[in-house]
């Protein structure tokens, strides 16, 4: 009986057993799609995300600066009528003044008006701490009495400043209501006579409005342009962290690509040593106990035969086996595996089933 050789065979593009190994430019293609595809989603969510913090910011800087224009024309407010009634008209708030001398009240409305033209100024009064208007630009308002607000009084006795918008509605605003809307400033002063007195002013809204406008345009500009250079300043950065990001995801994706080649190709090492080796020489020797079974019989050893033909099903029976176990390391993920495999692996099924197959299969790259 002749002993069959047991050695490896090149494998030929025609074997069943050969899957082309699919080239990784499409796959490393595909990786850096996808890292582009990151930078630019982070780069696009950057921007999103420095844009609401403009408006944000924006929004917050405009209701800052009103805020913040409001109190400085109020204090500007206080500061002149302070000021005014310091200098102006405690010197000639006398007792003539306050008996209703004509003459002093002549002296002091004109130069209250010369500075409420200057100034601006809606209306001027000027209370005794009995509530009465000892003096006012609006003649008809000279001797009345009305209610003093507690927080007005408590600037009266303390000789303080306190200034308001008012709608101008309270009944000593009988000849104010064409005004509107004001900014009432009230301060305490000493009059010449050592009586306290509360001087009254009536400034016009408008200059609120102007002064606020004039703030706000220019805060508002200075933090989003602030911001914008702050956001300048961290596009290279963000760049540079989404550029990591996604070199990071390359790399990751080209270790498990390798990765699964390195698998796939151990499986076909593997198929391919047993198809080669140990099946052939199964086979070989599957065949070497049907010659001794038929010489068996030929030279009437019937248990010899027998026995021959006992461990020739045993070969048989191992080499389905193991075809069937090349078949599965072969092929694989049948979802990643070329048309060939999938052949090849229907085939030997057949086989095993008895069937004779013969096999002719031409792999065809995939198209991109």
């Amino acid at each position: 009986m002749a002993m069959l050789a047991r050695g490896p065979r090149p494998r030929a593009l025609d074997d069943p057993l050969y899957v082309p190994r699919s080239p990784l430019s499409a796959d490393e293609e595909t990786a850096r799609s996808e890292a582009r595809r990151i930078v630019r989603r982070a780069l696009v969510s950057y921007a999103v995300a420095s844009l609401g913090a403009l408006l944000f910011v924006g929004v917050g800087a405009s209701v800052v600066a009103e805020s913040v224009a409001r109190d400085g024309a109020v204090h500007d407010a206080g500061f002149y009528t302070q000021k005014f009634a310091q200098l102006t008209v405690a010197p000639l708030v006398t007792k003539d003044l306050a008996a209703g001398d004509p003459q002093a009240i002549a002296r002091l409305d004109e130069l209250v008006k010369r500075q409420m033209a200057e100034h601006e100024v809606l209306r001027v009064k000027v209370w005794s701490a009995d509530a009465r208007v000892l003096y006012s630009d609006e003649p008809r308002l000279i001797g009345r009495s009305y209610e003093i607000e507690p927080d007005d009084r408590e600037v009266l006795e303390t000789l303080g400043l306190d200034a308001h918008v008012s709608p101008s509605t309270k009944p000593e605003n009988e000849f104010e209501s064409a005004f509107g809307e004001t900014l009432e400033v009230y301060a305490g002063v000493r009059a010449a006579d050592g009586e306290p007195v509360l001087v009254e002013a009536y400034l016009p809204v408008d200059r609120l409005d102007a002064l606020r406008e004039n703030l706000r345009s220019q805060i508002t500009p200075l933090v989003v342009l602030s911001l914008l250079a702050l956001e300048l300043l961290l596009l290279p950065l963000a760049v540079v962290l989404a550029r990591r990001i996604a070199r990071g995801h390359e790399e990751r994706a080209t270790l498990s690509r390798l990765a699964a080649h390195a698998a796939e190709s151990e499986r076909h090492s593997i198929a391919a040593e047993l198809h080669d080796g140990v099946i052939q020489d199964l086979v070989a020797v599957g065949f070497g106990l049907g010659t001794v079974r038929a010489v068996a019989d030929r030279e009437g050893q019937a248990d010899i035969g027998a026995a021959a033909q006992q461990l020739n099903d045993i070969v048989r029976e191992d080499v389905r086996v193991l075809r069937g176990l090349i078949g599965s390391l072969a092929v694989g993920d049948l979802a990643a595996t070329p048309l060939a495999g999938v052949v090849t692996q229907a085939a030997l099924e057949a086989e095993q089933a008895g069937l004779v197959v013969e096999r002719d299969v031409v792999d065809v790259a995939p198209h991109s």
